[in-house]
């Protein structure tokens, strides 16, 4: 091979070693040029939250600390994981994060929060319990929208009185009963009736005039509201059935601030039905 002198040179002396290296390293400096460079991935930058959610972050912390410490009272507990599992949630992360202050609730994330943890949304987030009023921005309504199909109902059930209840075991038909029907919920059994909700034992999760549907064929299980059969009364009660450590069973009135909330299940209780769905009908106006 010519030098640039004109003369040959040798490929084994080290000139031509050299000669060598230098197109390598050229090769590889063309490598690693920016166009063969990756891109660095970023960390998202979270954006803090307000002192309104930090707030709802601290109400929602404390009322899992209360219901924490009501479970250890009855002998049982209750883990974030055990709260993550009744949202439907995989793990524990998101419970966490929520009630730290780490991200801000959403509508979504705070409605099964209140299912799971037994509270109302506006005691936690005013702002997201009453969300739905204040948007103004239509298309953020579409995109927002908490509203789902409606379940497909088909036929009616009756609305009985609280005294027909009580008296369930000897009627067999509930239609020759009751002049007034509602439309049936979906998957209930045959034998589901409905009741208007009286007295203030339940509020306000339950407020008189509300409709509940009572199905006998469920079976109950600890946390169910249901309709029971006190022996020593003529009517139907409505209450939360509760089970407690070692076996003994309870009937709760939910409003915490009603006078006798505990009723023991001693031979005294039959269980009629449990409450499987409601329905709030708009009062009619007058003239």
């Amino acid at each position: 091979m010519l030098n640039t002198c004109g003369s040959f040179i040798n490929r084994d002396s080290s000139t031509a070693n050299l000669y060598q290296q230098v197109s390598k390293r050229r090769a590889v400096c063309a490598l690693s040029s920016d166009a063969y460079k990756l891109p660095v991935m970023k960390k998202p930058i979270r954006t803090p939250l307000t002192p309104e959610q930090d707030a709802e972050a601290i109400r929602l912390k404390s009322i899992f600390a209360a219901r924490k410490d009501a479970a250890r009272a009855r002998g049982q507990k209750l883990t974030q994981e055990d709260v993550a599992a009744l949202c439907g949630w995989g793990g524990q992360s998101a419970v966490s994060q929520y009630m730290n202050g780490k991200i801000a609730l959403n509508l979504e994330a705070l409605h099964k929060l209140a299912k799971a943890l037994d509270f109302e949304p506006s005691e936690v987030s005013p702002r997201l319990a009453g969300e739905p009023t204040r948007k103004s921005n239509v298309s953020q309504l579409k995109q927002e929208s908490n509203v789902a199909p409606a379940p497909r109902l088909e036929g009616y059930v009756p609305v009985i009185s609280w005294v027909q209840a009580g008296a369930w075991t000897e009627v067999c038909n509930f239609d020759d009963l009751s002049d007034e029907q509602v439309p049936r919920p979906p998957a209930c059994s045959e034998s589901t009736f409905a009741l208007r909700v009286k007295g203030q034992s339940m509020a306000p999760r339950y407020e008189p005039g509300l409709i509940i549907y009572v199905d006998p064929d469920v079976v109950p299980f600890d946390g169910d509201d249901v309709v029971a059969l006190l022996v020593d009364d003529n009517e139907a009660t409505f209450k939360q059935y509760v089970e407690e450590p070692g076996g003994s069973r309870m009937l709760k009135a939910r409003n915490p601030g009603w006078p006798e909330p505990w009723v023991p299940i001693n031979g005294n209780c039959q269980i009629v039905g449990v409450v499987i769905a409601t329905m709030w009908l708009r009062a009619p106006r007058a003239g």
